[in-house]
């Protein structure tokens, strides 16, 4: 399991990529690969996403017109307890967001990402992972981030309706083209449970503070705790909707709503959509689908 709350509003979707890292591919599946490695080592998640509004980390970075957020992620199981994983995630607008300078001014954000997962234990894992933030419409200057995380499956001694997973990750900006380089704390895990045999829920928290002026006041001062999110989805098969697998395969339908507590004094949202400042609902729907 990979530790990347890439978006807060969809950490679900971002904690189900990281997971399937350890699944098989089926043979009727098979990926072309090299002589020596199995492609029961591999594994591909994609995402495809349209959101209400667009924060990331609690920034606001888009609140009107059509958000649409696809990703993919392929993962490869290097050896016992060691696995690898590289990713895209994208964000279209059809807003110009930020003025964007640059065509194609719908492309906001274009996110490259690499990490590595250990296991620590039956239920500790470590999770190191490098992402370049890029804006092929100049809306945004370029970010890279170095990132160290750590979890606790606790499903074991817990049990599975209170299991929570807890993790922690700091992520470290070790360039940033458009200003301070930052570093990020964030704290969260999510509830999940069965709603009946096909359909689950889950509950993410995800709580996000400044170790080194991430969020700062309008002085330029430090400002520890940044936004406090809480969400809630559904995960319903798509072949349960349609009555088939036959045709639209084994896509899963997400949809949800997360509510953002918000630090007002560190200026996190410019209040376009009029709306307050320290309290945002967000609303989200997607497709996804692991091999």
């Amino acid at each position: 399991m990979s530790i990347r709350s890439r978006k807060p509003i969809q950490f679900s979707a971002a904690l189900l990529l990281g997971s399937m890292l350890a699944a098989p591919v089926t043979a009727q599946e098979e990926l072309p690969v090299e002589e020596g490695l199995s492609t029961s080592d591999l594994s591909l998640g994609i995402t495809l996403d349209v959101v209400s509004q667009y924060f990331f980390r609690g920034y606001e970075q888009q609140d009107s017109g059509l958000i649409f957020q696809p990703g993919a992620e392929i993962g490869l199981a290097v050896t016992d307890g060691v696995s690898a994983y590289i990713g895209l995630w994208e964000s279209f607008h059809s807003v110009p967001t930020m003025g964007a300078p640059t065509n194609p001014k719908s492309w906001y954000e274009q996110d490259v990402y690499a990490g590595l997962n250990f296991e620590l234990t039956d239920i500790l894992y470590l999770d190191i992972s490098y992402t370049g933030y890029f804006s092929p419409s100049d809306s945004f200057s370029d970010i890279h981030e170095f990132g160290i995380g750590m979890g606790v499956e606790d499903e074991g001694w817990m049990g599975e309706e209170w299991s929570f997973d807890p993790y922690f990750l700091v992520a470290f900006e070790v360039q940033d083209n458009g200003g301070t380089e930052d570093t990020y704390l964030e704290l969260g895990g999510e509830f999940g449970f069965d709603i009946d045999e096909d359909i689950s829920a889950a509950v993410p928290i995800v709580l996000g503070l400044s170790l080194d002026d991430y969020y700062t006041d309008a002085s330029g001062d430090n400002e520890f705790f940044g936004y406090l999110s809480v969400g809630f989805f559904v995960t319903v098969p798509m072949s349960k909707i349609i009555g088939s697998e036959e045709w639209v395969g084994a896509w899963d339908l997400t949809a949800g709503v997360t509510v953002l507590f918000l630090n007002d004094d560190a200026g996190l949202t410019d209040d376009v959509s009029g709306s307050s400042d320290e309290l945002q609902v967000v609303g989200s729907v997607g497709l996804s689908r692991e091999w």
